[in-house]
C-alpha cells in the first residue's frame, strides 16, 4: 500500500470468535489497514461520534465499517439507520455481516 491511502476499518461484532475470524482473514491477505474492534452498536456509535469512553479520540471517521446485524444494546440495522440519516456519516461504506442462520432482510431497511 505504498501509494494508497491507509483505510481505517471499524469492525462492529459482539462475538469474539467471529471477530477473531474476520481479523485473521484480513491479516491473511496482508491487510495493512488500522482496524478497530468494538463489541456492540452503542459502542460503535460512541466510537464514530467520539462520545463516552471514546470522547478523547480525535475526530476522524472510519473509511469502512464491517457491521454485524444482531448485537446486544443496539442492533446493526439501528446503527445503519443512524449513520445513513446523518449528513456527516452517510457516505461511509458499510458492509453488513451476520453469522446467524436467521437473517433480517436488510433490503427492507435500505
Amino acid at each position: 500500500m505504498s501509494n494508497l491511502e491507509v483505510v481505517d476499518i471499524l469492525l462492529v461484532e459482539d462475538s469474539e470468535a467471529d471477530a477473531e475470524m474476520t481479523i485473521r482473514a484480513l491479516s491473511k491477505h496482508n491487510l495493512g489497514n488500522k482496524l478497530t474492534w468494538v463489541r456492540d452498536g452503542v459502542e460503535a456509535i460512541d466510537f464514530i461520534y467520539c462520545r463516552g469512553s471514546y470522547s478523547q479520540r480525535s475526530n476522524g471517521h472510519s473509511k469502512l465499517i464491517l457491521l454485524d446485524i444482531k448485537m446486544p444494546k443496539m442492533g446493526g440495522i439501528e446503527v445503519l439507520q443512524q449513520l445513513k440519516s446523518d449528513e456527516n456519516t452517510r457516505k461511509i461504506p458499510v458492509v453488513i455481516l451476520t453469522s446467524s442462520a436467521e437473517g433480517t432482510d436488510v433490503t427492507e431497511a435500505y
